[in-house]
Formats: C-alpha cells, sequence, structure tokens
C-alpha cells in the first residue's frame, strides 16, 4: 500500500470517529436542551392549570388542551413533587404512536388532592433534531470529503519531488555514465534528501568503476608474473643436476603456483559476475551443450573408472554462454574429482531441472552448510579452493535460478531449476538496451 493512501486512510478512520462521536454528541445534547425546555415550560404552565382546574365545578379524569393530554386522578395525600419522563400515545389523527413528553406532580384541588399527569406532545421538537442532526451530518460529509480531496491533492503536489528522485533513483544504473538529475525542490527534507541521493549516486559509480578497473588490472598484470614463475619452475624441473629433495621442493612449488592460478582465475570471475560484466544473453539448449561437456570429461571418467548415467531432454535457458558453460564445468568436474573409485555419475534433464548425482564420501559436520559460501568445502581436508560450487551460487543467484544440494549417505545431488519465472526475473535485471556484444 502507497504512503499517500496509508495516510489518507489513518486520516479519513480519525475524521469517521471524530464526526461520528460529534454527532452522537450533538443529537444528545438536542434533545436534552430540548426536553429542558419543555420542563420547564410544563412547570411554569401547572400554575396556570391548577388555577383552571380550581375553577371548574368538578375536575374531569382526562381532557387535552392544545398539544397536551391532561389526566388527574384522586390520591389520599400530595406526596411527591415534579417527574419528567419520556412515553408514547397512540395518534389518531396520524394514525401511528407520536413521543410525548410527561410530568407528573401532585395537587390539592379544592381541598383534594390529585395527581395530575400533562403529556405534551414532541413531534415537533424531534423533527427538529432530525433535521438539525441530519443538516450536521451533511455538512460533516461534506468537510471530510473536502478534507480527503484537498489532502490527496496537497500530498501529491508537495511530494512530487520525491517521486521525482524515485523514478531517477529506480532508473539509475551504476554502468552508465549518464548521471541522475533530481528535481529540485524549496522543502528542506526534500532537498536533504536530493542532496544524499546525488552524492550516494556519484560514490557508487567511482567505486564501481574503480573495482572494474581492478579487476581489468589485476587480470593482466598477476598473470604475467604467475606465468613467468610458472616457467621458471619447469626450467628447473628439467635440469638433471637437481638432489631428489630439489625436485621435491620444485615439484611443491609448482602445485602451489597451480593452486595460485587457479585461485586469481576463480576470485577473479567472482568479481566480474558481482560487477554485472557478463551482460549478452543468449538462448542455448542445455541437451547438446551437456553432451559436449561429457565427451571432453570423458577421460576423467576413465581414470576413475566412474559409471555415467544420463538422461537428457530438451531445455533451453537464456543466459551469458560463459556463465553457464563455467557453471556446467564446475557441476559435473564437481561430481567427478569427489568421487570414488568405480563410482557412479548420474545426469539428470527434464522439467526445466538438471540434476547432478554422484557417489562420494560423507561429508564432514556442517559440511553441507557452507558447500555453497567462498572457501567452504564439505571436508576440510580436501586440496579443492572451495570455489568451485561458490561460482555455481553466485551465477545461480545471478539469474536466479533455484539451486538445492541433497545428500543420502554415500551419494551427492545438486539440482538446478531454470524457472520460467526466474528467467524472466534475469531478463528484467539487465537492461537490454546496454547488452554488450
Amino acid at each position: 500500500m502507497k504512503l499517500l493512501q496509508r495516510t489518507s486512510r489513518y486520516y479519513l478512520a480519525f475524521s469517521a470517529v471524530a464526526f461520528l462521536l460529534t454527532g452522537l454528541l450533538l443529537f444528545t445534547g438536542l434533545r436534552y436542551i430540548i426536553d429542558e425546555e419543555l420542563d420547564d415550560q410544563v412547570a411554569d404552565a401547572s400554575v396556570r392549570l391548577d388555577a383552571y382546574l380550581a375553577q371548574l365545578p368538578a375536575v374531569p379524569d382526562t381532557f387535552y388542551q392544545l398539544d397536551a393530554v391532561i389526566t388527574t386522578a384522586p390520591i389520599e395525600r400530595v406526596t411527591g413533587s415534579f417527574t419528567f419522563s419520556d412515553t408514547v400515545f397512540f395518534e389518531p389523527i396520524e394514525g401511528e404512536m407520536e413521543p410525548y413528553r410527561r410530568v407528573v406532580y401532585d395537587r390539592e384541588i379544592n381541598g383534594q388532592p390529585y395527581r395530575i399527569t400533562v403529556s405534551r406532545l414532541k413531534v415537533e421538537s424531534e423533527d427538529l433534531i432530525v433535521v438539525l442532526f441530519g443538516v450536521s451530518m451533511a455538512f460533516f460529509g461534506l468537510f471530510l470529503l473536502g478534507i480527503y480531496v484537498l489532502n490527496r491533492y496537497l500530498s501529491l503536489r508537495l511530494w512530487q519531488p520525491f517521486f521525482g528522485a524515485l523514478t531517477q533513483v529506480q532508473r539509475f544504473d551504476v554502468k552508465r555514465k549518464t548521471v541522475p538529475v533530481f528535481p529540485p525542490s524549496d522543502i528542506e527534507e526534500f532537498e536533504r534528501l536530493n542532496t544524499a541521493l546525488r552524492s550516494m549516486t556519484e560514490k557508487l559509480r567511482r567505486d564501481y568503476h574503480s573495482l572494474r578497473q581492478f579487476t581489468d588490472n589485476a587480470s593482466h598484470e598477476l598473470q604475467t608474473p604467475l606465468a613467468i614463475m610458472r616457467n621458471q619452475v619447469d626450467l628447473m624441473l628439467q635440469s638433471a643436476d637437481r638432489s631428489e629433495t630439489d625436485f621435491a621442493h620444485l615439484q611443491h612449488l609448482s602445485e602451489a603456483l597451480d593452486r595460485l592460478k587457479k585461485l586469481n582465475q576463480a576470485l577473479l570471475l567472482l568479481t566480474r559476475i558481482d560487477n554485472d560484466q557478463y551482460e549478452q544473453l543468449a538462448d542455448i539448449e542445455l541437451g547438446p551443450l551437456l553432451r559436449d561437456k561429457l565427451g571432453q570429461l570423458e577421460v576423467m571418467l576413465e581414470q576413475k573408472g566412474l559409471l555415467l548415467e544420463s538422461d537428457l531432454r530438451g531445455t533451453c535457458v537464456r543466459a551469458h554462454p560463459v556463465l553457464l558453460d563455467v557453471l556446467l564445468n564446475n557441476l559435473l568436474s564437481n561430481a567427478i574429482k569427489h568421487n570414488v573409485a568405480g563410482g557412479r555419475v548420474s545426469l539428470t534433464l527434464q522439467n526445466r531441472t538438471l540434476t547432478v548425482g554422484n557417489t562420494g564420501l560423507p561429508l564432514a559436520e556442517n559440511g553441507t552448510e557452507r558447500l555453497f559460501e567462498r572457501f567452504g568445502k564439505g571436508d576440510a581436508d580436501n586440496q579443492s579452493l572451495g570455489l568451485g560450487l561458490s561460482i555455481v551460487g553466485e551465477i545461480c543467484k545471478r539469474y536466479g535460478y533455484d539451486i538445492a544440494y541433497e545428500n543420502r549417505g554415500q551419494w551427492h545431488e545438486v539440482t538446478l531449476s531454470f524457472d520460467v519465472r526466474n528467467d524472466a526475473l534475469a531478463t528484467r535485471w539487465l537492461n537490454p538496451g546496454n547488452l554488450q556484444s
């Protein structure tokens, strides 16, 4: 729900309750005032009524006087003063029950105590109350409507700079060279917001370009010394006048350089993924691509004596070719590398779901929780970098694919879901106007 709608609802609810209470108080107050006025009039008229009854030869039981019905009843002695109450009588002229205001009091008429009841018609008073109440509620309703319309108009007008700034932030792309222009405002809070947004977006652009420049430089500068070191180690290994101890040390150094090279490449890949440097999208059929991958890994399968089971159905996904290639390579090589000799690898692609299963040693305690984290390993003793599945996880997050891991004893299974909604989500994240070839 939008902020303006919520605040308007609060205002309307508060105003409605306030007006309802005001109406009830007004209705009650009018009735009280009118009843008090009627009671005062009856009390004042009782003196004249007593004089009128004293002049009659006999006090009648019931008689009418203008809009009042007067009844008398003899009593033993005068005991009470004025008592006021509401009642209803059948009105033959109107043919319905009408409200009356009744007063009961005791008087001695010509030496005989009587209880006199005067019931005065309240129709005009009730009609007056209803009219006044209706007029008041109509005024309150129009006032409430006016407040709502005025509040909405003023809110939309006063908040226009905020909505303009929000639109600029939504359209902001750190990869573009254009700087967002926030609409000026004479409201201090909105102008402070615009200043903060300008500073933030400019800093984001500078940080992004600095990080991207560092990534590009690192991808070139680090490769050169690593290649030189690798060549020197290879030359030293080819020398025949080395002792076995030197050869062992050089072999360890060579393995360390290989790990450093792979680590550099993996970290650079993760950085590029984080910086959205793989923007170009393409529709890729997974079936043929997976078959090519299995052909490339056939030597590794034979070396470990692994049994391959595959069921590949037609599935097309939209992604960057390099990232999808890395994702499949890491999944398949992970299933082979962490397998046991004479084990089994299962590959199933159907219903836009890819499942890669393999036999392997049980994971260490809490190994599953860190499986997709950077430098997370299922077994702390293995020699892997701990970045393979982390890269898979980052690519899945990049395109909105669902990834899940399941372990049943010595059987490990990773499932990727290329959901249509997620493909659409990934397409929406990327701006087609900025795709680079």
